[in-house]
Order: structure tokens, then sequence, then C-alpha cells
């Protein structure tokens, strides 16, 4: 089976939905007098809590063939970066964050400006994953996968 994925533009949509300024869900959050970036970037519940809804509204719109694109390409990034390693201090202001520095998920989603994407890409996808497709297993050979913007990825 050939499958192509372009994960920036086959996540676009979906991250700005979810993350986006101006989006009433985030903004409404973001009001929270106590809200502040560092506080909730890679806190699970909250950020579960705060796309959950939206999550599922936007897949739900979404034709077949868009749902499917959007779970293999999440797929993809799980597959891809399962075994990059996680670093601490990569992140100037905050060192005690983590991230998969230089995995193809961190560049992908370096490229959404104006979201309030938490600092673990890596993660934000197991969380859409585990909303979306729990009873499904992400693990799957990608090797005979192809990157459309892979030259983008690099």
């Amino acid at each position: 089976m050939h499958i192509t994925i372009s994960p920036r533009k086959d996540l676009s949509e979906l991250i700005y939905s979810l993350l986006g300024d101006g989006t009433p869900h985030v903004d409404q959050f973001t009001d929270e007098p106590n809200w502040t970036w560092r506080g909730w970037c890679n806190d699970r519940e909250i950020i579960i809590e705060l796309i959950r809804q939206p999550l599922i509204n936007f897949i739900q719109a979404q034709k077949t063939e868009n749902q499917i694109q959007l779970k293999r390409t999440v797929q993809y990034l799980l597959n891809v970066d399962e075994k990059t390693p996680y670093v601490f201090g990569n992140f100037k202001t905050y060192p005690d964050l983590k991230e998969k520095a230089g995995s193809v998920t961190a560049k992908v989603f370096a490229s959404y400006q104006d979201t309030n994407c938490p600092h673990d890409s890596y993660a934000l996808c197991q969380w859409i994953w585990e909303i979306l497709f729990s009873d499904e297993d992400w693990h799957t050979d990608i090797s005979s996968w192809q990157v459309a913007d892979s030259s983008q990825l690099q």
C-alpha cells in the first residue's frame, strides 16, 4: 500500500483549531487569571481537557479520507520519533522542560506560529492519538511511507 503524508500540511488546520490564538476555547483558557504557558504546557490532564471536545468536533467534521490522512500523519510522527531521546534544558527560559530535540515532530510543530502548543509536541501527538484512536495501537511499519515535504523536515 502506497502511503504519502505531509506532516505540516496534514496537521496545520487541526493544530490551529485546537490550540490557535483566537479560537474561543483557547482564548477563554488563556484569559484565566492564573494562566501561564509554563504552568500548563506539559500537563496532560489540562491539555486533554482543553482539546478533547474541539478535537472530536474537528475530526467528525472531516471527510473520511481526511480523517484517515490525519490518523496516518499522527501515527507516522509517533513511530518515527519514538526512539528519539528526550533532553532537558533545551529551552533557555525553562530548563526543566523536556523535548525530543531534533525530532521530526519538533520540526513540524515549530512551524505553527500563534498557537499555544505544549512544549512536548511528541506528547501532544500521543494525546491526540489517545483521544481519537485509543482502542488502536499506533505502532506500525512506516519504512515504506513517503513524506511529501521531507526537505522541510531536515
